[in-house]
Parts: C-alpha cells; structure tokens; sequence
C-alpha cells in the first residue's frame, strides 16, 4: 500500500476505469469541481492452489 500524487488528467483516465464512469459524464468532471490530487494504492495478491 502506497500512496500516489495524480494529475488531473490522470485522475479522469482513474475514473474512467471503474463502474462509477457510466454515472458521470466527462463534462460533469471536467465543470470546476474538486477532484483528489493524491490516492492511496492497495494491491491484494492471492493464489489458487489445487489440492
């Protein structure tokens, strides 16, 4: 876990990658509102082990 400063366009490319993109729409994001500069990134590695 790590946390990562962003760009606005990076943060609009972030959002696009998940489910909540089809609730907003680019001109919704893009209206003057504030948008985080910085995320907290967390990765759960898991394996699979047949028995």
């Amino acid at each position: 876990e790590y946390s990562a400063s962003l760009t606005s366009p990076d943060v609009l490319d972030l959002i696009a990658m998940t489910p909540s993109a089809r609730h907003v729409s680019g001109a919704d994001l893009n209206d003057g509102g504030v948008l985080p500069d910085q995320i907290t990134v967390s990765v759960l590695a898991t394996a699979y082990q047949p028995r």
